[in-house]
């Protein structure tokens, strides 16, 4: 504590300077709590931060390396995607040929057939009409003689 010594005017006035005696209890009471406190409290403590922080940069440590092996997993499955997408590209491209040719060979089996039936169609014309014009020329004379017969001259 500091001490009070009565000042010129009566009045008691504190010192700021403590007693040495004082001063030297305060100071070998801190050092024992400090010392106590190093050897319960902080030494602990910083073992404990020191081992965390080692944790921790072990952890950054296994989290780079994962991450440099799902790069290389992901590279190397975009490359086989981009492969299938190749080979597929292929595959429909064949396939859109051989249905091209198909369609082709299809076309021109049914434009074979259309014209086949086409000129059967005009022959069977030609023949029917040949025939209705030797009908017609056989009944000619007939149908002559029905027509004067209607209308009147003889």
């Amino acid at each position: 504590m500091a001490r009070r010594r009565p000042a010129p005017g009566g009045h008691f006035a504190v010192s700021l300077f403590a007693h040495p005696v004082t001063l030297f209890y305060q100071i070998a009471i801190f050092l024992a709590v400090f010392a106590a406190l190093s050897l319960l409290v902080f030494r602990p403590y910083l073992r404990v931060f020191a081992k965390r922080q080692e944790l921790t940069e072990r952890r950054r440590e296994e989290t780079a390396r994962l991450q440099e092996k799902i790069a290389a997993h992901e590279a190397a499955i975009r490359a086989r995607l981009e492969g299938a997408r190749r080979e597929a590209q292929a595959a429909r491209e064949a396939l859109l040929q051989a249905g091209r040719a198909e369609e082709r060979k299809l076309l021109q089996a049914a434009r074979e057939e259309g014209a086949h039936l086409y000129h059967e169609a005009v022959a069977g014309l030609r023949r029917e009409a040949e025939a209705a014009r030797e009908e017609l020329k056989r009944n000619a004379p007939e149908h002559e003689r029905e027509l004067r017969a209607k209308f009147g001259h003889a």
